[in-house]
């Protein structure tokens, strides 16, 4: 999606730049790996329909992708599951430790003189 947002930014830029100019005036294009000569006129809507079009599918992405972070918190919360990060892992680990305890460290030993 930032990819996306970039593309969509330089879309800008490009219609900012070519808005001033005289519809007339020659313009090239790059269209896939081919170098186009058109007009600023034929050049402008077709940038514009491009950049409506990244925009249009950038938002459903980002709809998409919050409708499935939703899901998953749902069933995350339906089905008690907890996500364990390393750190976390590392802490469980350690207090597992401290917990075992090794055999004979209990016992004392009573010396009477």
């Amino acid at each position: 999606m930032t990819e996306l947002s970039a593309e969509i930014a330089e879309h800008d830029v490009v219609m900012k730049t070519l808005e001033p100019m005289d519809a007339t005036r020659k313009c090239f294009r790059l269209v896939g790996e081919v170098l186009v000569e058109r007009t600023v006129g034929e050049v402008l809507p077709a940038v514009k329909k491009n950049r409506d079009n990244l925009e249009s599918f950038v938002q459903s992405l980002q709809a998409s992708a919050e409708q499935q972070e939703t899901e998953l918190a749902d069933f995350q919360a339906k089905y008690k599951i907890r996500i364990v990060r390393e750190d976390e892992e590392e802490s469980d680990d350690r207090k597992q430790e401290m917990t075992v305890q090794k055999p004979g460290s209990n016992q004392g030993v009573l010396v009477s003189k």
